[in-house]
């Protein structure tokens, strides 16, 4: 048997074995985040970073249903105020007819 040192064992014994680079910590920065002990600062921290986004997208909702319910609120109130123009118009077209019918009245009483 030959002597191949690429294929020699430690040992000194040749095996059909595939030599892996050792990953060390270093090599995988998540991999040590992940190993790491949790602490109450970190989970404070992540805690707070998600209820500061959580609060966030509230207001961003909030607002975006505000708006929407408020434009519909500020049309109808326009509808309601147009509406309101109309009848006042039409109020007034009858009294200014109703005090001119009122005079002819008045005058014709007077010539009899």
């Amino acid at each position: 048997m030959p002597n191949n040192p690429a294929t020699q064992t430690p040992s000194g014994h040749q095996d059909n074995i595939t030599r892996r680079k050792k990953t060390t910590t270093t090599d995988n920065p998540d991999y040590s985040q992940i190993d790491a002990p949790v602490t109450s600062r970190i989970v404070t921290n992540i805690v707070q970073r998600e209820i500061k986004e959580l609060i966030k997208h509230c207001n961003e909702t909030l607002a975006n249903y505000d708006n929407k319910e408020l434009k519909t609120i500020k049309d109808e109130i326009v509808q309601v105020k147009e509406s309101m123009t109309f009848i006042n118009n039409q109020y007034e077209e009858m009294r200014a007819g109703l005090a001119e019918r009122h005079s002819q009245i008045h005058d014709i009483k007077k010539e009899n």
